[in-house]
């Protein structure tokens, strides 16, 4: 941790228990599956049985995304996150960023 009044860094020690994870109900994640045309690859995203979202190119080995909010996501292991953006009632785009890169995605079939 930095604070503006010290040019050095300071370690901050977390107290207490960690919070559980953030949790998306079924149906909400439901609507998010489907695919998604960017700028570049087709993106699927995809349920598994364990509830958890994956995202990917068709063909290739999906990557699980961990919940932040209702509509955000995190690809540990990456700089990437994805947001959904529900619109009356329904999820059409998405946003992927990549470290300082967006790629926008519309939805193309579920």
């Amino acid at each position: 941790m930095h604070r503006p009044d010290n040019a050095h860094p300071q370690r901050a020690v977390r107290t207490g228990a960690a919070p559980p994870p953030f949790t998306v109900s079924p149906a909400v994640l439901r609507s998010y599956v489907g695919t998604f045309k960017t700028e570049g690859p087709v993106l699927a995203i995809a349920l598994r049985e364990n509830g958890q979202l994956t995202i990917g190119p068709p063909g290739q080995e999906p990557l699980p995304m961990r919940p932040v909010s209702d509509t955000e996501f995190r690809i540990d292991g990456t700089p990437m996150r994805v947001v959904l953006h529900p619109e009356n009632g329904q999820v059409n785009r998405l946003t992927m960023y990549r470290g300082a890169r967006e790629l926008h995605g519309v939805r193309t079939a579920d």
